[in-house]
């Protein structure tokens, strides 16, 4: 099996898309199920390994106490070493270990409002862009890098209600979050305030334990400056919203 484990590492070499690091910790994956093999079945060969044999290791792994995380990129790593071998593969349809993630853990009122306070200090600098983001990230829950691509028809705003669009989000998933208009009286120069829908259509984040604390709350999306968004003059040139 030692010559097989080889051949596969001088093959993953030649893969651009995987970097040293990754083909280095996939031969220790196979190198380790290689040296339990030795000691549990000599002289077994690795084309007469069945699937018992793989959940045999992979109990192994799990009374070794290694972390799920490691136990599941071991089992993806023989499932890739073995797919380079004749017959079937042994941890094809191997259940991986299922790690239940922690529940996320809002930020406290104290916590919020020292982080809205120190956004309202840098208004008169940035025209409030910190405190946009900051209450965009809090209430409507997007993701850094999914604000930072934000471009201007991606807030649609009507009479009443709006639309926030994230058209690439994590996995390359499409999302609208819903968005109503809140009181023109908020507004300010170079400003759109909405408040956020926290229903179901938006993922009920208050019934799940997420960010909001349920309701209707208002939120700032803003038109930032031309040069951050890098838009064509002629975006900037559109009739302002009568409530900005």
């Amino acid at each position: 099996m030692w010559n097989e484990i080889a051949s596969w590492q001088e093959m993953l070499t030649h893969r651009p898309d995987l970097s040293a690091k990754t083909i280095a910790l996939y031969t220790q994956d196979a190198r380790r199920f290689a040296t339990w093999l030795q000691s549990e079945h000599p002289g077994l060969k690795a084309t007469e390994i069945t699937p018992i044999d793989a959940k045999t290791y992979r109990d192994h792994l799990l009374a070794k106490r290694f972390a799920p995380t490691t136990i599941n990129r071991a089992l993806i790593s023989l499932m890739l070493f073995f797919d380079t071998l004749d017959g079937t593969n042994p941890f094809r349809h191997l259940t991986m270990i299922e790690v239940v993630e922690p529940a996320p853990v809002a930020l406290s009122k104290t916590e919020w409002n020292a982080i809205r306070r120190c956004a309202e200090q840098l208004v008169r600098r940035d025209h409030g862009l910190a405190l946009a983001l900051a209450t965009l990230f809090r209430y409507a829950g997007p993701r850094v890098s999914e604000v930072a691509a934000l471009q201007i028809p991606d807030v649609q705003i009507g009479a009443r209600r709006g639309l926030l669009i994230i058209r690439c989000g994590k996995g390359l998933k499409h999302r609208e979050v819903p968005l109503i208009q809140a009181s023109p009286a908020f507004g300010t120069d170079g400003v759109i305030i909405i408040t956020y829908d926290e229903d179901q259509r938006a993922g009920g984040l208050s019934g799940h334990g997420g960010l909001g604390d349920g309701g209707h709350i208002a939120t700032a999306i803003f038109r930032w400056p031309r040069a951050r968004l890098r838009l064509p003059a002629a975006a900037w040139q559109r009739p302002r919203p009568k409530w900005a």
